[in-house]
């Protein structure tokens, strides 16, 4: 498993921030990130956000990340919410985020704390 372009969204301090990443699966063997923790955030869920006439997020219980494939977390779709976010959660700052997968394994990422507007 690859994570690339780790980054959280902060856009107000200690109101819930949002993480994005691509995740690339090169094993032959389907996967699922069944959750994520981090020592900077209270809780941290998957959240997923949908468009159907009123924008609206859900948490969901798992993300499949197919083998050879990849899935992105990203603005208006798969994200990590970051509830309670701690004082490192901050434009400029990194935090580490764990995601944990079905087969019991985990990958432990450093992501960039950007502004609302993602810089």
């Amino acid at each position: 498993m690859v994570l690339s372009n780790a980054w959280v969204r902060s856009v107000v301090p200690s109101r819930p921030a949002a993480g994005y990443f691509t995740l690339k699966n090169e094993t032959g063997k389907d996967r699922k990130i069944v959750s994520a923790a981090s020592p900077d955030c209270g809780m941290l869920m998957l959240h997923l956000s949908k468009h159907n006439g009123n924008e609206h997020m859900e948490m969901v219980d798992s993300v499949d990340v197919p083998a050879g494939g990849s899935v992105s977390f990203a603005p208006g779709g798969y994200h990590l919410m970051c509830v309670q976010p701690s004082e490192q959660v901050k434009p400029g700052n990194v935090v580490q985020m764990t995601l944990a997968f079905d087969d019991g394994g985990t990958l432990t990422a450093d992501f960039k704390v950007r502004n609302a507007k993602g810089e």
